[in-house]
């Protein structure tokens, strides 16, 4: 039975290291593309393709959705991390 929950304990360590790491790589999309998205609205403002208040609370409004996908990356790699520790702490129990 012990060898069972070790192993079982093996496959979710394995599965949710899988899953961060797809979750990590698409946080990482998002802050890129936000990031790009700031310097095309900049680049606009500068040959006056858009007026520089707008541009600016365009960037404001894209700067809040960087700050909840920092947000989000934060609480997923603290839960990621409560996970991973309770699957351990429960083997070493078994």
């Amino acid at each position: 039975m012990r060898k069972i929950t070790t192993t079982i304990a093996a496959i979710a360590l394995s599965i949710s290291i899988n899953a961060s790491d797809t979750l990590q790589k698409e946080h990482k999309t998002i802050e890129y593309t936000v990031e790009s998205l700031i310097d095309e609205i900049r680049t606009d403002m500068f040959y006056g393709n858009i007026e520089k208040e707008a541009g600016e609370y365009y960037i404001q409004e894209i700067l809040k959705i960087k700050s909840i996908n920092r947000d989000l990356m934060v609480k997923t790699y603290k839960l990621e991390k409560q996970i991973n520790t309770g699957i351990i702490e429960y083997s070493k129990y078994e």
